[in-house]
């Protein structure tokens, strides 16, 4: 299981800076189709998102955490679901954009380490 949710979590960092660059050419002009782009890459970033929730949350119940939560789980699986969306929008703020974007590699990383110290268990 930790293996899956490792390989899924470098899969949705890869996500997550491709919805920056979306984002980025967004706010200078460009526009994307919605069929075409949009749709496709909400949909296969969400439905990782759900894998990463469901995986996370077996790991949690089978681990005892040290610095890691449920409720930063479902906080950062609610974050990775709308950043996909919220990239394409022009009326959204770049600093909360942002701030999402650092939360979800926060909580990323801590999954990491709770991986790693299960592991030398």
């Amino acid at each position: 299981m930790s293996k899956e949710i490792q390989e899924l979590q470098t899969t949705l960092r890869s996500d997550m800076q491709k919805a920056k660059d979306f984002q980025q050419r967004q706010a200078n002009g460009e526009s994307f189709d919605f069929k075409e782009t949009i749709v496709p890459f909400v949909n296969e970033v969400q439905q990782r998102t759900e894998e990463w929730k469901e995986l996370v949350h077996q790991f949690v119940q089978a681990e005892p955490m040290q610095t890691l939560n449920a409720t930063q789980v479902e906080h950062t699986y609610e974050n990775m679901y709308v950043i996909p969306t919220e990239s394409f929008q022009k009326t959204m703020r770049e600093q909360r954009f942002i701030e999402r974007i650092q939360a979800v590699f926060y909580v990323l990383d801590l999954v990491e380490e709770e991986i790693q110290t299960a592991s030398e268990r």
